[in-house]
């Protein structure tokens, strides 16, 4: 069995975007801390800011893992199916999140 190229790719780029997310969520979490000193953040915010910067990585190594060995012994394209739903459902909710206290603290300033 041959591993495909566009499979190595797409397993690379999960992989860097779930560090990505680490990275991206520890540096807001900190300007948030500052920007809204102290307040509590809204659920989904907190949720994000709960998952350690290591986890993130460890999940994208578990997804570019699960590609490959989809690639390599299942060839189903309901696991590859369901891989992009959940790394696109994924990326809308630390989107969301990550915005939730931007919105709250505009409203706090009374722009509209």
């Amino acid at each position: 069995m041959k591993l495909q190229a566009w499979v190595i790719i797409k397993a690379v780029f999960v992989f860097l975007l779930f560090v990505f997310f680490g990275i991206i969520v520890s540096k807001f979490e900190k300007i948030f801390d500052e920007m809204l000193q102290g307040e509590a953040f809204p659920s989904l915010t907190t949720t994000l800011f709960s998952i350690h910067p290591y986890l993130w990585i460890a999940l994208g190594l578990l997804l570019a893992s699960i590609i490959i060995y989809n690639d390599l012994k299942l060839k189903s394209k309901v696991v590859g199916f369901s891989m992009l739903v959940f790394v696109i459902l994924t990326s809308v909710a630390i989107a969301i999140g990550l915005f939730l206290p931007t919105i709250i603290l505009i409203e706090k300033m009374g722009i509209s």
